[in-house]
């Protein structure tokens, strides 16, 4: 039986094996690391952390084999793992239009895949072998009404 303990971090558990003797742990945690999501190897984490610039909550992977956090300051808090475990898809609204953004793991920019020029994406999921995509678009209308007291 190998020497190993099952643990989690954040408030949804996520079993995560570690070895006993801390031999290969994991290093510090980036600060208010949260809401933790495994690779699809299991090999690594991806969650939220708190950063100061720009401030607000973004993504970090934490190998789990040993080895410093990666913190990705420029890929925002909806992103979710490719099929593979080498990117992180994440949404970007600029101009009021939404698209989907790649993160590679190993490093690099984050870089453009859709090039939409209107509306919203509200969700998004890429075929295994990331050459199709389901995209859920559209806008969203809203209306503000004032009621007075007044006669």
């Amino acid at each position: 039986m190998p020497d190993a303990v099952w643990s989690h971090f954040g408030g949804d558990p996520v079993p995560v094996e570690l070895p006993a003797s801390g031999a290969g742990s994991v290093n510090p945690l980036p600060e208010g690391f949260h809401e933790p999501e495994p690779s699809p190897d299991g090999r690594m984490l991806a969650g939220h952390f708190n950063s100061r610039e720009p401030r607000g909550e973004r993504m970090a992977v934490v190998p789990l084999d040993g080895g410093p956090p990666r913190l990705f300051p420029d890929v925002t808090i909806n992103a979710d793992w490719s099929a593979d475990g080498k990117n992180l898809f994440f949404l970007v609204v600029s101009g009021g239009a939404g698209n989907v953004w790649r993160q590679p793991i190993a490093g690099g920019p984050a870089v453009p895949v859709t090039r939409f020029s209107e509306e919203r994406i509200f969700r998004f999921s890429a075929s295994p072998d990331q050459k199709r995509w389901a995209i859920v678009r559209g806008t969203v209308a809203s209306d503000v009404v004032l009621v007075s007291g007044r006669e």
